[in-house]
């Protein structure tokens, strides 16, 4: 179906374009809206499992089944940092002290010999006081951490990553704060052409630190993962996380909103719309449209049918998601 209306309004003063080297940076661009939990590794564009099935939490889920919704979720409740998604992944296991969940990415470009990088990305621990998972199976962990890798093989099958003590980025201490988002960050200097990327626990058993929040000895150590980046100054991974998040709604305008003829998108950052999907309440992609870096679109809905929908904008900086009402 192709959009009866479409044409730029305004122009802005361009504005500079952060070089994160990790792609989908807080994994909002994905295949299919999630129905439930562990489906990362086949919905989050960019990303992949390298053990184990972490979980994916995006707002688009809040209308079907909720578990792998938007604060609220089968692990809790946490707002996103920015946009609407985050990932999962569990740090510890009682049924196997080894057993570990990694998410892993190509990065857009590898790593220069000799160049140091600024590594940044933030973690939550879960509340786990929810009807699916009770407080008693919760547990802190020390060791979240990111690593770097070349040309790596794992593929979560016959040949996953195994915990062996070494990480790049590590955060030491152990994590028990589910209410806000902690922040681990360092510096690296790449000593090879790395050219991919993973998050988790890269030590075994007997270096992980345990902090069991229930008396019964049986828990799971499970954290929320949000924003990774790696740049080459500390201002390019701090670029989107200066924008507050009261100001969201300004940076993708969509209006009217309710409406039942033309939606508009405006984007606060001149010709930076490259991509706008509609998608309906079941998380079904009903339109995408691609454009050339506009800076404002309009698109005539005179055809859907009425009732909520989801607009994803596609950006050169991020990938944002409104809920519209057409009547």
């Amino acid at each position: 179906m192709k959009c009866k209306a479409l044409f730029l309004l305004l122009f802005l003063p361009l504005c500079s374009v952060a070089q994160n080297l990790v792609p989908n940076p807080s994994f909002e661009e994905y295949e299919e809206c999630p129905l439930s939990t562990a489906e990362f590794a086949t919905q989050v564009i960019g990303w992949t499992s390298w053990q184990e099935t972490p979980d994916y939490f995006h707002i688009c889920n809040n209308s079907s089944t909720g578990e792998a919704g938007i604060p609220e979720n089968v692990w809790g409740n946490q707002t996103p940092i920015i946009g609407d998604a985050y990932a999962a992944l569990y740090t510890y296991t009682f049924t196997d002290s080894n057993i570990r969940e990694y998410i892993a990415a190509e990065l857009t470009e590898p790593l220069e010999v000799g160049e140091t990088y600024y590594i940044s990305f933030y973690a939550s621990q879960i509340e786990g006081e929810t009807a699916t998972v009770p407080m008693e199976f919760r547990c802190a962990t020390n060791h979240i951490g990111l690593r770097f890798f070349k040309d790596p093989d794992y593929n979560n099958t016959n040949n996953i990553l195994q915990p062996d003590n070494v990480a790049h980025v590590d955060y030491p201490s152990v994590l028990a704060d589910s209410d806000n988002w902690t922040h681990i960050d360092g510096w690296f200097t790449a000593d090879d052409n790395y050219n991919w990327v993973a998050l988790g626990n890269f030590f075994d058993g007997e270096s992980t630190e345990i902090v069991e929040e229930n008396p019964f000895g049986n828990c799971f150590g499970v954290y929320y993962i949000e924003n990774v980046c790696v740049a080459k100054t500390q201002g390019e991974c701090d670029y989107l996380l200066n924008i507050k998040k009261e100001s969201m709604e300004e940076i993708i305008n969509v209006f009217p909103n309710p409406t039942s003829t033309i939606i508009s998108i405006h984007s606060s950052f001149n010709k930076d719309i490259q991509e706008v999907s509609v998608i309906d309440i079941s998380g079904k992609t009903v339109e995408t449209l691609t454009f050339q870096n506009m800076s404002t679109i309009s698109i005539n809905v005179e055809s859907f049918a009425k009732g909520i929908y989801f607009i994803q904008v596609k950006s050169n900086h991020h990938l944002f998601n409104r809920k519209i009402i057409i009547q």
